[in-house]
């Protein structure tokens, strides 16, 4: 059962929802309001040596910046 993430147009609040059924109803829950829209959310793979990484890891493993350029190795 999948787990989206949804941004309220009504009260600006981001938030998680587990959908049950591809038609139901999702609300705010600070707000009530069904004026949601579900965002696209980023993945994250592991693997158990490592070989594969989240994408927001940088590839050298010397520091953790989100990517090489920005940490200059």
């Amino acid at each position: 059962m999948p787990i989206f993430e949804y941004h309220c147009r009504s009260c600006d609040k981001k938030f998680e929802k587990l959908v049950l059924r591809r038609d139901m109803q999702v609300q705010c829950p600070q707000c009530r309001a069904d004026e949601v829209e579900r965002l696209i959310s980023v993945c994250s793979f592991g693997s158990a040596d490592r070989s594969v990484r989240p994408a927001s890891q940088s590839n050298c493993g010397s520091c953790h910046a989100s990517s090489c350029t920005s940490c200059k190795h």
